[in-house]
């Protein structure tokens, strides 16, 4: 996730896509935010399974999506 600014107007998105969308109108990178696993809703939580290729995600419950997504998160640091 990327947060990005022009004047006073702060913008999260998810994609290079949508970021490099908003840097052609004027934002400025001003940091990656990570995601808070802990506040999404399922069926989020799926399509973040889904793009870091975890198997199963599709049968898992919320709580060990979040668990497995977090674990993750840690991994990559």
């Amino acid at each position: 996730m990327f947060k990005l600014q022009n004047l006073n107007v702060i913008r999260k998105v998810e994609t290079e896509e949508e970021k490099s969308r908003l840097e052609s109108q004027g934002f400025k990178e001003i940091g990656e935010v990570k995601p808070d696993y802990d506040d999404m809703i399922y069926n989020d939580l799926k399509q973040a399974a889904k793009e870091k290729n975890i198997e199963g995600y599709s049968s898992m419950k919320k709580e060990d999506l979040i668990a497995i997504l977090k674990g993750l998160e840690s991994e990559e640091k």
